[in-house]
């Protein structure tokens, strides 16, 4: 029997798609020369990694829920639709970014990183000290990875200098798919248990029906959320 969507997940994901939308705006702010960088406000930093942490921690908890099957194979065809629709949209983005800004343009962000995050959880067995091994690896090797002196596009997806780029989206593989294997981790009967508990307490709250809604749809608002910005920014008369 197929189980129901987890309030829960859904609502930490609405959580972390308000910081998300936030912290582009701020982005915008500046690269329009209209506010200050949020690298240079200590507090803005902690929010924005804490919503990337939370966002993809989440999509390696979504995956666990959704991945069928004990082989390759079979894991993968639970998943292709999945992987191939967020890499048409990263394409888009891609394509998209490039027209508006070519300085700036996304080639590796946050999407591009799910879907390859995805398609690598569905190379691996369901053997949580593997990938626990794993995940702390790509963390370890993460400051060395970025030491590396290049700024070839080869070495793009693996984590470039952020001084050595300038992109409105960057989410290279380490640290990132390292965040998206902690997630992989549990097992889907734990999740359950885990979040059941919480889903109980919460789901007559309105609050966490509008987070757990604007979770759903996260895809959807991520598409949406840019042209927005610019256009309150536009009609403000601030750009």
């Amino acid at each position: 029997m197929k189980k129901k969507r987890l309030i829960t997940i859904d609502a930490l994901r609405g959580i972390a798609i308000i910081f998300m939308v936030i912290n582009h705006y701020l982005i915008a702010r500046y690269f329009f020369n209209i506010g200050e960088s949020v690298e240079s406000n200590l507090f803005l930093m902690v929010i924005v990694w804490l919503s990337r942490i939370i966002f993809l921690t989440l999509v390696g908890l979504s995956t666990t829920l959704s991945i069928k099957g004990n082989n390759f194979q079979e894991r993968f065809q639970s998943q292709k639709i999945r992987i191939f629709k967020i890499l048409a949209i990263s394409l888009i983005i891609s394509i998209g970014s490039y027209i508006f800004s070519k300085e700036d343009a996304v080639y590796f962000g946050v999407l591009h990183l799910i879907a390859v995050s995805i398609f690598i959880v569905t190379l691996l067995p369901k053997n949580w000290r593997l990938i626990l091994i794993l995940a702390l690896t790509i963390f370890i090797l993460t400051p060395l990875v970025k030491s590396v002196d290049t700024t070839s596009p080869t070495w793009y997806i693996f984590g470039l200098r952020r001084d050595a780029i300038r992109t409105l989206d960057y989410f290279p593989i380490f640290p990132w798919l390292g965040i998206v294997l902690v997630g992989y981790i549990p097992t889907k009967d734990n999740i359950y248990k885990i979040f059941e508990r919480f889903d109980k307490k919460i789901e007559n709250s309105i609050t966490f029906k509008i987070l757990a809604f604007m979770g759903k749809n996260s895809l959807i608002i991520y598409l949406i959320h840019t042209p927005i910005i610019y256009l309150i920014l536009k009609v403000s008369g601030q750009i």
